[in-house]
């Protein structure tokens, strides 16, 4: 069993956490739209697949859980969006508190390899920092409510050119429209650094690793390995 690690600097971060222990491979995969978040969950799950690993890929909003799907389905697609931010962060954490209880800590008991497509910091950056309830107040909303528990042996943000971003966003909208692909590229760029400033500030910096996905998927995936595997090669 692999101990969970509490950052000196996180103590409220990890309070739920102290007394688990992780019995597999819990990781978190975040980034803006368009960065290559699900590239990169398709190819960690062909990596784990391949170690012989029990391995689980779920993502937020929506998990596998019919909950999930509704709320998915309503944020993404109604074009009546709630206008008010704390609706829609009370939305996604009703869906991530049932998507930890019934997907994630069952699936970690069980020794499964769990790959999460978006979580925690995505609330943090969209309804905290851009529709204004502030950072702090949605972060001690998920500490408070022990949505942190576990903690994920690491959260992978993706960073890519927002500018590329932007195309695969527009080609995307057109393809399939949804309320969150819907931005101009100054906005995306703000996003990013958004993206990257509360990352920083609210995950320890040892369970933190910024992909630089601007040159080849290859040498991002393999900066990936090369980084997990250190916990278990120590």
């Amino acid at each position: 069993m692999k101990q969970v690690k509490i950052h000196k600097n996180t103590d409220k971060f990890c309070w739920f956490v102290k007394e688990v222990t992780l019995i597999s491979r819990y990781y978190l995969v975040e980034g803006y739209g368009g960065c290559g978040k699900t590239t990169f969950v398709r190819l960690l799950e062909k990596y784990f697949v391949s170690k012989k690993e029990k391995v689980l890929v779920t993502h937020e909003p929506g998990g596998t859980s019919e909950l999930g799907s509704q709320i998915r389905s309503w944020l993404l697609t109604n074009k009546k969006l709630p206008q008010t931010p704390i609706t829609q962060l009370f939305l996604f954490l009703a869906d991530r508190s049932f998507h930890m209880d019934q997907i994630v800590r069952p699936a970690i008991q069980t020794s499964h390899t769990v790959i999460q497509d978006r979580g925690f910091l995505s609330s943090i950056v969209y309804q905290g920092a851009e529709y204004g309830l502030g950072i702090d107040l949605v972060y001690n909303m998920h500490s408070d409510t022990a949505l942190f528990s576990p903690l994920p042996n690491k959260v992978l943000l993706i960073d890519s050119d927002p500018s590329l971003c932007f195309e695969r966003l527009k080609r995307r909208d057109n393809e399939n429209p949804h309320n969150y692909n819907r931005i101009d590229l100054n906005k995306l760029i703000k996003r990013r650094q958004l993206y990257i400033d509360c990352a920083k500030k609210y995950i320890p910096e040892d369970k933190l690793i910024i992909v630089d996905n601007n040159s080849t998927i290859d040498n991002a995936f393999n900066y990936i390995i090369s980084e997990i595997e250190k916990d278990f090669t120590r």
